[in-house]
């Protein structure tokens, strides 16, 4: 290594996700090189990222078999809000800090739900399929629902959830939210109504998930949840696939449980296949459903600014400085972080 470069940086997901010059720029103004590659397998992974000294992800697994082989690792920089894809356990063990960007694509991520919503209610994919068929009838035919007056229940209630609720109430909607870890009063500051999961779940016309995958988020909405909606209900997910178990979702859709469901994350659909090879999935035969493969979050704006903010931890952490977003706060790091 050059005296140029003090620091080797590994970006995965460069193909899917491709590096901007912002990138590259920043880091060399600390000494750093950025390697770029796609991450698909953990040997390619560990081949390439076992002496860097930082390791950014936007979708690879980062599980412990990859982890245990990075020997000079200080961070590795998640490029978004959910960390399920990295052991971070794990990484805390061997005193990695693991960064996130908390409030990427806010706005995108709402104004997404809301477009499913909107999609799921006014049958919009059936409505300009059946305008190109010349089915006019269809206007009538297809039931088209009004949103004012209906209510939202929101499962999960941080930024995401309250973004959401920003824009639904002006629409006419009547928004509850559950949420175990946001107190009632901050939930009314926002003119929701707090509500438990059940009543939610029992209750609403449209059910909004908005929380990590966890342990205990893990098929959160299942057989007994989906059976336990109204019949007229519609699911929105752009959270994470495996929140909901797809296929008691399938069924739900094709037996009538419940009217429609708008996805844009799933459990078993890898919308960051560089190959993009064409699937066969069961959501592809069903017409009460609208798909989108998992661009809740982005935009030209947001793409932009989420590699900004993510490089921003990465050159702190090797610069000896704390990260601003650190998800493991109680690591002891490999080298020292002045606060």
């Amino acid at each position: 290594m050059s005296n140029n470069n003090k620091f080797i940086v590994v970006r995965l997901n460069s193909t899917t996700s491709p590096v901007i010059p912002y990138e590259e720029r920043e880091l060399k103004k600390i000494g750093a090189k950025m390697i770029c590659i796609e991450g698909a397998s953990p040997d390619e992974i560990i081949k390439t990222a076992k002496d860097s000294d930082a390791l950014s992800v936007v979708s690879s697994k980062i599980r412990a078999e990859v982890i245990n082989q990075l020997n000079k690792c200080r961070i590795i920089a998640r490029e978004g809000i959910g960390v399920d894809n990295i052991d971070t356990d794990t990484a805390t063990e061997k005193g990695i800090v693991v960064t996130n960007v908390p409030d990427f694509c806010n706005n995108e991520m709402a104004e997404h739900t809301m477009a499913l919503i909107l999609g799921v209610a006014r049958e919009i994919v059936k409505m300009d399929k059946n305008t190109k068929n010349c089915k006019w009838s269809s206007r009538e035919s297809e039931h088209l629902r009004r949103i004012s007056g209906k209510s939202l229940g929101l499962i999960g209630f941080g930024n995401a959830g309250r973004n959401v609720a920003i824009r639904a109430i002006p629409f006419g909607l009547k928004v509850y939210a559950y949420d175990p870890y946001v107190d009632e009063s901050e939930i009314k500051k926002y003119k929701v109504e707090s509500a438990s999961f059940e009543y939610i779940i029992k209750n609403c016309d449209f059910i909004s998930l908005h929380v990590p995958l966890n342990s205990k988020t893990h098929h959160l909405i299942g057989e007994p949840e989906l059976k336990s909606m109204k019949k007229d209900a519609s699911l929105i997910n752009t959270s994470r696939g495996a929140v909901v178990d797809e296929d008691m979702l399938v069924k739900a859709l094709k037996e009538g449980w419940i009217k429609s469901a708008g996805i844009d994350v799933f459990e078993k659909i890898n919308p960051f296949d560089e190959s993009e090879k064409k699937i066969d999935h069961p959501l592809f035969h069903i017409d009460n459903v609208i798909l989108s493969p998992h661009c809740a979050a982005c935009s030209d704006e947001s793409l932009v600014e989420v590699k900004q903010k993510y490089i921003k931890g990465v050159i702190d952490v090797l610069s000896g400085r704390w990260p601003k977003n650190c998800v493991n706060p109680d690591v002891v790091p490999r080298y020292p972080l002045s606060k």
